[in-house]
C-alpha cells in the first residue's frame, strides 16, 4: 500500500514536473525537480549557456530557476510583441531598409532597435563578466586587496566602465522619457516606464519621501 502511494506520487510529480508546468510556456531544457535548470547553467559555462540553449530552441525559450520559469527573448520584434503596448510604435511612411520589424502592424522607430541592441550588449558583458572567476574573487574582496594588484586592476576597472557606462545610459533614457510625460494629466501609461514613473510622482506628491520607488 505504501509502494503504491510512494509510486502515485511520483508519477505525479513527473508529470507536472515535465509535463503540466511547462504545457504552456516556450520550449527550453527539462527542468528537474526543485532546482530547475540549476545543472544546466554549469555545463559549458554561465555566459556561453544563453547562446547554446538559443542554437537549440530558439529566439524564445524558457529556463527555470528553481520552480520559477524565466522566459528568454532574443529578438526586438518579439520583446516588442509581449511587453510594448501599440502606441509605443508610430507609423511611418518609409524606410531606409526594407527588413525593419513590426509590432502590432505598426512599423517602430529605428531609435527603438538601437536601444534594444546596446542593452542587449551591456546585458552580454555583465553575465561575461559574472562568469569570470577572477572577477568573483576580485568582487568577494572586501578589504579591496586584489583590485589593487596591477595585474588585476584592468579586470576591476572594466567593470566600473562597464557600471558607469550602463548608469549613463538607463539614467538618460529614465530623464529623457520624465521629461515627455505630463504628470498633470491622469492618462494610461503607454509602457512599463510612464507606469513606473507616474506612481513615482504621484507617492512624491504625496509626500511619500521614503517609498521604494527611486
Amino acid at each position: 500500500m505504501i509502494g503504491l502511494i510512494i509510486s502515485a506520487a511520483i508519477a505525479i510529480l513527473c508529470v507536472y514536473n515535465f509535463y503540466w508546468k511547462r504545457k504552456s510556456l516556450p520550449p527550453g531544457p527539462i527542468p528537474l525537480p526543485l532546482i530547475g535548470n540549476f545543472l544546466d547553467f554549469y555545463k559549458h559555462g554561465k555566459s556561453e549557456n544563453f547562446e547554446i540553449f538559443r542554437k537549440i530552441y530558439g529566439d524564445l525559450y524558457t529556463l527555470w530557476i528553481g520552480d520559477r520559469p524565466v522566459v528568454v527573448f532574443n529578438k526586438f520584434d518579439e520583446i516588442q510583441e509581449a511587453f510594448v503596448k501599440p502606441q509605443m510604435c508610430r507609423p511611418q511612411m518609409s524606410w531606409p531598409h526594407k527588413n525593419n520589424p513590426k509590432s502590432h502592424g505598426r512599423k517602430c522607430r529605428v531609435k527603438n532597435i538601437g536601444e534594444f541592441y546596446k542593452i542587449k550588449e551591456f546585458i552580454r558583458q555583465f553575465i561575461r563578466l559574472g562568469g569570470d572567476p577572477i572577477f568573483r574573487a576580485i568582487s568577494e574582496d572586501r578589504k579591496g586587496i586584489l583590485r589593487r594588484l596591477p595585474f588585476l586592476k584592468g579586470r576591476f576597472q572594466k567593470a566600473v566602465d562597464l557600471g558607469n557606462s550602463m548608469k549613463e545610459f538607463f539614467f538618460g533614457q529614465i530623464n529623457e522619457r520624465r521629461s515627455k510625460i505630463n504628470f498633470s494629466e491622469d492618462s494610461e501609461p503607454t509602457d512599463y516606464v510612464e507606469s513606473y514613473l507616474r506612481h513615482q510622482h504621484k507617492l512624491e506628491s504625496g509626500g511619500d519621501k521614503d517609498h521604494m520607488y527611486s
